[in-house]
């Protein structure tokens, strides 16, 4: 279930994307060229992994699941959803030959073309290359209480430890990281398995003794506006678990869709969901891409229309 667009050499990471269906990912088919010409540019190879959650992880949850309040929540008592299909892929990916880590975006992430954030202070491969990191997340454990509660695009008011975009070197503190992940999988979030992993990991290898079972007692929300003790640095001084977490480690200049300042202070206005649709190949002929959108995600540097 994964295609590779350049025979991985030993050397870089892989860039990793998952989509569970075909519509799925020519819904957000510009965003995918982006990653390609993002990967072209830093000489990745490039891997899709197009299906659904294999039935016996869709259909059953894990016993910390079971016994959490998050089951009450609305919608976990259903199936999981499709978004741990990226734990599932990241797996896979670290058994071939001559992956030596793996760079995972969601579909709907791109980097802004010529001008992203951070593009040249952080390079993508500098978390691998440096060496000090085996799991690296985008992550902030401040909360502003006075501020109201998050909408989309607006800034971060609780916990967030996100996994729309990680790094994981293959290493034994990032499969039992996706091992754990999965064990822990409940409905239709894949964050609040990651947060109880992370931090029962964290605590069993000696590095935090903040207790991952606490998580149990509280809502999905709860634990979202909770705070818990900073993650940000742990590598620096727990070597057992060498875990990164924050905007900088994961490739910086990859953004999630919405609008996000530029690396020279201008506004990039970036197509919603909504507006998406008005710039992926349709049934009905409605045009691709226009000029500076198409730009905007350095599509120029492919052929064709």
């Amino acid at each position: 279930r994964s295609r590779s667009a350049r025979a991985p050499d030993g050397t870089a990471p892989a860039l990793l994307m998952a989509a569970s269906d075909v519509d799925y990912l020519f819904f957000h088919w510009p965003y995918f060229l982006n990653a390609g010409v993002y990967a072209a540019a830093r000489r990745l190879p490039v891997y899709l992994w197009l299906g659904e959650l294999p039935g016996a992880l869709r259909d059953t949850v894990g016993p910390t699941c079971a016994r959490s309040r998050w089951r009450a929540d609305r919608g976990f008592d259903g199936p999981n959803s499709n978004h741990y299909t990226k734990v599932v892929a990241a797996a896979l990916l670290l058994d071939v030959g001559g992956v030596p880590g793996v760079l995972f975006r969601d579909m709907d992430m791109f980097a802004v073309f010529p001008n992203a954030p951070m593009r040249a202070a952080v390079a993508a491969t500098d978390v691998h290359d440096a060496l000090k990191v085996d799991v690296a997340f985008p992550c902030t454990s401040k909360i502003d209480r006075d501020a109201p509660r998050r909408g989309r695009g607006g800034p971060p008011r609780g916990f967030r430890l996100k996994s729309t975009k990680f790094y994981l070197r293959d290493s034994a503190a990032a499969r039992d990281l996706l091992d754990a992940w999965l064990d822990h999988r409940c409905g239709p979030k894949d964050q609040i398995a990651l947060w109880y992993a992370t931090y029962a990991l964290a605590k069993d290898r000696g590095c935090l003794n903040y207790d991952a079972a606490q998580l149990v007692n509280m809502s999905y929300a709860e634990a979202y506006h909770t705070e818990r003790p900073g993650l940000n640095y742990l590598f620096k001084r727990c070597r057992p678990f060498r875990f990164a977490c924050g905007r900088q480690f994961v490739m910086p200049d990859v953004l999630h869709e919405g609008a996000f300042p530029r690396a020279d202070g201008v506004d990039v206005p970036i197509h919603h969901r909504e507006r998406t649709m008005r710039v992926v190949p349709r049934r009905d002929g409605s045009p691709v891409l226009d000029a500076a959108y198409r730009a905007s995600l350095g599509l120029d540097a492919l052929d064709g229309p």
